[in-house]
């Protein structure tokens, strides 16, 4: 009866597990077509007016997330507080704007090879009239080697529920991120002889 009451519990737990939202996403090291690199996501600086204080934050955090769990690990995300820790010792806080040495500086600091950040231009909710809210962010990936923009997307959401509106853009700036994953790679990567443009 007791082994039988064991099996019972087992099954119960694996069934509330299977049927969570929650997810833990796992490290894949059978793939070696994306070699891995280190990337930061900085808190966004708040450009527009919000009610919401913790909006930077929030991105930074969701779409720190996003990119792991969509990479399946292959981009390596450094943890918020290394981030922190880092730009107190350069006298630095978050929701800044940064000068290019600054950032050329952190991801030095970090040993990351892209530093990502955002401004958030527009948001826009109202829960209580029920109408169309709007969240517009800029975001940049920065080549951490010297300061320079890699690749830059503008995200536009719409929707009535405002935490769809952040968990959308997260989701859709992580997949941009992601899907040029090959073509970051590519900007590590040393030019051989062969190939460089010798005259």
């Amino acid at each position: 009866e007791s082994s039988l009451n064991k099996r019972i519990l087992l099954l119960f737990i694996f069934l509330i597990s299977a049927c969570s939202p929650r997810s833990l996403i796992l490290i894949r090291k059978d793939d070696e077509t994306n070699k891995p690199f280190r990337m930061a996501v900085l808190d966004f600086y708040n450009h527009g007016k919000t009610s919401n204080p913790r909006l930077g934050r929030e991105l930074a955090e969701r779409i720190s997330f996003e990119i792991f769990a969509q990479s399946e690990g292959s981009i390596e995300i450094v943890d918020r507080l290394y981030i922190k820790t880092a730009l107190e010792n350069m006298d630095l806080g978050f929701c800044e704007t940064y000068s290019k040495d600054e950032l050329i500086c952190l991801a030095d600091s970090l040993n990351v090879n892209f530093i990502v950040k955002g401004t958030i231009i527009d948001y826009q909710t109202d829960v209580i009239e029920n109408i169309e809210n709007v969240l517009e962010v800029l975001i940049s990936i920065i080549y951490g080697k010297d300061g320079s923009t890699a690749a830059m997307a503008k995200i536009l959401e719409h929707g009535e529920d405002p935490v769809i509106l952040i968990e959308s853009a997260s989701k859709d700036a992580a997949r941009m991120m992601v899907e040029k994953q090959k073509q970051l790679q590519a900007l590590l990567e040393p030019v051989s002889p062969d190939t460089a443009n010798v005259q």
